[in-house]
């Protein structure tokens, strides 16, 4: 691999093993807190996050003035709602209540006014007077005089107050339920910390890959150094193409050997598994030292 400024370059490469602890050494932590919470600080103007217990005083509690302080919680996200169940048979009509009693009747109305009389019909002639003769029938009833003019209609009556209602009828029995649909899938769980550390000698890159355990994927990760140092400069940081990594690289660009940390966060994929707040010993990480020379 050629330096970057074209100074003679040297490779170095370390194996995070228990036998090699005296250059690299696992850590553990036992994030979140009590309440779920977890608390870091962001590099700024870099990325890089490290955990902190906001209990403990220094740098393991706090954040630097080169930092901001980020938190999140490792509960997962609530599953998608199942679908709606088919809608039950509807259930037999029940019987016809009884009809209630009948309200009193209202108080009847005023009576309009009278209407005007109509005129009285013209008289007929009077017949010369006859004999009195036998007293003869009843003769016919004349013919109706002209009725008068209808008077107007006089105002309607308050209504009556409305009658009991009658007591309601028995209800019909409940139709069958529904089929309970699909429940959604489960959040994420089992939050894992793991990190390793190796000496980064001044002019020198370093790359790494710290696996996450069997079976779970990494969520984030990044790089720090114990005092901080701003000559260790992050050259690469992500996961790895098969998301079960974190892996990148530091440069110091100092004369001093700075104290290196990896750290990966992983988490199980969902599967219905309580949540699982440990550190572990990393299985395999691996850290190379790539090239010699100063940064440009």
């Amino acid at each position: 691999m050629l330096d970057l400024l074209g100074r003679r370059s040297g490779r170095i490469v370390l194996g995070a093993v228990a036998a090699t602890a005296a250059t690299a050494g696992i850590a553990y932590a036992s994030i979140p807190d009590g309440d779920g919470t977890i608390h870091a600080c962001s590099l700024n103007n870099v990325g890089t996050v490290r955990l902190i217990d906001p209990s403990k005083s220094g740098l393991q509690g706090h954040c630097s003035n080169i930092e901001t302080a980020v938190t999140w919680n490792q509960k997962g996200q609530a599953g998608a709602k199942g679908d709606m169940g088919a809608t039950g048979a509807k259930g037999d009509t029940g019987p016809k209540g009884d009809t209630g009693p009948k309200g009193d009747t209202g108080p009847k109305g005023d009576t309009g006014p009278k209407g005007d009389t109509g005129p009285q019909g013209t008289p007929g002639a009077q017949g010369d007077t006859g004999p009195k003769g036998d007293t003869g029938p009843k003769g016919d009833t004349g013919p109706q005089g002209i009725p008068g003019v209808k008077g107007d209609t006089g105002p309607k009556g308050d209504t009556g107050p409305k009658g009991d209602a009658g007591p309601k009828g028995d209800a019909g029995p409940q139709g069958d339920t529904g089929s309970q649909g699909p429940a959604g899938t489960n959040g994420a769980s089992g939050y894992q910390i793991v990190t390793a550390s190796t000496g980064i000698p001044g002019g020198i890159e370093v790359t790494g890959i710290l696996p996450c355990p069997p079976g779970k994927r990494a969520t984030g990760g990044g790089w720090t150094t114990t005092d901080n140092d701003f000559n260790v400069r992050v050259v690469g940081s992500g996961p790895s193409a098969d998301g079960g990594a974190w892996t990148g690289g530091m440069f110091n660009s100092g004369t001093l050997t700075a104290q290196l940390t990896l750290t990966v966060i992983c988490i199980t994929a969902p599967s219905g598994s309580a949540p699982l707040a440990a550190s572990r010993t990393a299985k395999a990480p691996t850290f190379r030292i790539v090239k010699a020379g100063s940064a440009r």
